[in-house]
């Protein structure tokens, strides 16, 4: 067999498949790479798997031809028994930066596989818009006037953040329910933003409904975590359950932003069948802009159409966002490292109210978090740029 052992293969959709590496590695490949996967995987020899080859796709190809061949779909990534090819970069989880693993996949395997009976195909989708209901129901029949001290707020954020680890864990409890190999959760930076993360690369591998529910995961596990504490709210008329769990479910609706890694991405990612959609949206864009400058003829697919959409669609509503912010809170951007220090202070101090983080602090926060993500996806590329000139 010329392929390394533990690489396995996976239909994606009706044209394309996946291919697994015992890193967890993925590899995209299409119909015709699918079949050389198979011819090679059958074959002992180069010479067997050469005559294999001219024989499923009905060419007179040399020896030195196939090799070729297989260098420029499959060299490199280590697949081969015998890979002659330089090694190829991983773009593994290349957006997150300085990961620490805190969990191992054994201990998270373990305190996840409480949350795997919500995850079967079939009733996943029922129990998810019924506590959803039940949050709403919640809110909009409580009439309680809600204060809280800075003591309760502090537990309020204590719990608030409780959910990070909870979220990562129902990413792994579908993984699990699936007999699906996990890996442990973590701890990086997603631009300039702290967050945790959770290996489930293996995902990739199952069907489309499952990728979709264990993208859904983190999801509903938060959802299944604000419930609880809206029910301990009824139970005991407690503001800190009712103030967490009505924040986790705003929450999760900034989670569903299609137009960052966040689960919203990664399920409009499944429901279209498209990888890495950031990047080849941006591709499109680009590829548009020139021909149009260049007035040839533009002609796009029914998918490069959808991806110039949402491309379109995300660049017009950052353009908007950042121009708005500068209009309506260009005093405060000047003086948001004061406003910090202000918070942190009152933080430390006891002296918190929720309050002080209001709807400008949180606009601010978020255009200097996309200021600073357009500055170092931008400046890394001025050297290129140069270099280009130069020569």
């Amino acid at each position: 067999m010329l392929i390394k052992e533990g690489y396995t293969v996976h239909s994606w959709d009706n044209e394309k498949w996946v291919i697994n590496s015992p890193e967890g590695r993925i590899f995209l490949i299409n119909e015709v790479t699918f079949k050389l996967f198979h011819i090679l995987e059958n074959s002992q020899t180069f010479d067997e798997a050469h005559q294999a080859f001219e024989s499923e796709f009905l060419i007179t190809l040399s020896l030195e031809g196939f090799r070729q061949h297989l260098s420029k779909t499959i060299g490199g990534f280590g697949i081969l028994t015998d890979d002659f090819e330089v090694a190829r970069p991983s773009m593994k989880n290349r957006y997150l930066k300085l990961k620490v693993q805190i969990i191992n996949a054994k201990i998270a395997g373990f305190l996840a596989k409480p949350l795997t009976i919500f995850y079967h195909p079939k009733s996943f989708w029922y129990i998810l818009a019924s506590f959803v209901a039940f949050i709403f129901s919640v809110f909009l029949n409580t009439t309680q006037k809600i204060e809280l001290t800075a003591s309760q707020m502090s537990i309020v954020v204590g719990l608030f953040y409780l959910s990070m680890p909870i979220h990562e864990l129902g990413h792994i409890a579908a993984c699990k329910a699936y007999n699906l190999k996990h890996g442990g959760i973590g701890f990086g930076f997603y631009f300039v933003l702290p967050v945790m993360y959770a290996d489930i690369t293996n995902i990739w591998t199952a069907n489309k409904e499952k990728r979709i529910i264990a993208n859904m995961g983190g999801i509903f596990s938060e959802i299944l975590y604000a419930s609880i504490l809206l029910i301990l709210y009824l139970i005991t008329h407690n503001p800190i359950f009712f103030v967490t769990g009505i924040s986790l479910g705003t929450m999760v609706v900034w989670e569903f932003n299609p137009f960052v890694r966040f689960d919203g991405y990664w399920i409009l990612s499944d429901l279209t069948n498209t990888p890495n959609l950031i990047k080849k949206s941006k591709a499109i864009l680009k590829t548009v802009y020139k021909r149009l400058r260049a007035s040839t003829r533009l002609f796009l697919t029914k998918n490069e159409v959808w991806l110039f959409a949402y491309g379109l669609i995300n660049t017009v509503f950052f353009i908007a966002f950042m121009v708005f912010t500068i209009y309506s809170f260009r005093t405060y951007i000047v003086l948001f490292p004061q406003l910090i220090y202000g918070v942190l202070s009152k933080w430390l101090s006891g002296n918190f109210d929720v309050s002080n983080v209001n709807r400008q602090f949180l606009f601010i926060l978020t255009f200097y978090i996309l200021f600073l993500r357009f500055c170092v996806q931008n400046l890394s590329k001025i050297p290129r740029t140069w270099l280009k000139r130069v020569s």
